[in-house]
């Protein structure tokens, strides 16, 4: 092969694991940001309305509607976990399915 030839071959390895290197990062970034998204606002939501319930039940459910308010929180957040999911393309059918259970 000539020098020209070379130098292009090299040039296009290189490009090549450049460009394999931006896709993983993509892929990684989408788990986190799916991670992130059903963490705060699926996980941490239901413990705070577990928190809250067992708050009002000690309280003689003295302002009720708190709970009523933190799991629409959650509902919200488990229709925003579901759409990122899908949207994102990385919801397995059986991630969706316990959102759609809870």
């Amino acid at each position: 092969m000539s020098k020209k030839r070379k130098l292009v071959f090299r040039i296009s390895i290189g490009l090549n694991i450049l460009l394999i290197a931006i896709i993983v990062l993509g892929f990684i970034k989408m788990n986190f940001v799916k991670e992130q998204v059903l963490v705060t606002e699926v996980q941490r939501n239901l413990v705070e309305l577990e928190g809250l319930i067992a708050e009002q039940s000690d309280d003689n459910w003295s302002n009720p509607n708190l709970v009523t308010t933190e799991l629409g929180d959650v509902l919200n957040g488990i229709l925003l976990g579901i759409t990122t999911g899908e949207q994102l393309g990385t919801l397995s059918k059986a991630d969706k399915e316990t959102l759609e259970k809870l």
